[in-house]
């Protein structure tokens, strides 16, 4: 118990020693609390003023990949309703988790696509037969360049690509 006096004794010290540092650092002020009331504590705070904020535009030559403007633009263009698309399709099969959070089926009517929304349907028509099936837009891809849309191996049946592996073909949105 004594030792816990002791301890409270010894901040109150602190705490009084702290008060009083700003009057012995700033003999300036001794002055004015000399003229002030004995029952009266002034503490003069002085805060420095922050640096303006400047802002550095830099200009870097960044190596970006030939086709982008072209992937840009098409992938801009094919966002509605009723717009159509005509590039180069994939498939895939390997079961692994969507970007919507679900196990990939290869059994489902699914598509992955850049930047479709996830649910939207896709009219997907093979240009060479003219063959077509409606995939719904669960993950994202595909990632290498010139490739329009990845399906799933039963979509890709569907339309009879599972042979060549890639197809040309036009991508019409229907909507969610």
């Amino acid at each position: 118990m004594r030792h816990a006096w002791a301890r409270m004794a010894s901040r109150g010290l602190c705490a009084l020693y702290v008060l009083m540092l700003p009057s012995a650092m700033f003999p300036a002020h001794a002055e004015n609390q000399a003229s002030a009331p004995a029952s009266t504590w002034a503490i003069t705070v002085k805060v420095a003023r922050p640096a303006p904020i400047q802002t550095y535009v830099m200009n870097v030559g960044l190596a970006l990949p030939a086709d982008l403007a072209s992937r840009l633009s098409n992938a801009s263009r094919l966002t509605g309703k009723g717009h159509a698309l005509e590039g180069i399709a994939s498939y895939y099969w390997q079961g692994q988790m969507t970007a919507t959070g679900e196990r990939f089926d290869p059994t489902q009517l699914t598509a992955a696509h850049k930047t479709l929304p996830f649910g939207t349907r896709v009219r997907v028509t093979r240009v060479d037969t003219g063959t077509s099936v409606i995939v719904r837009i669960n993950d994202r891809g595909p990632f290498k360049p010139g490739r329009v849309i990845d399906l799933s191996k039963r979509a890709a049946e569907e339309i009879g690509m599972t042979d060549q592996g890639l197809s040309k073909v036009k991508l019409e949105v229907l909507g969610k």
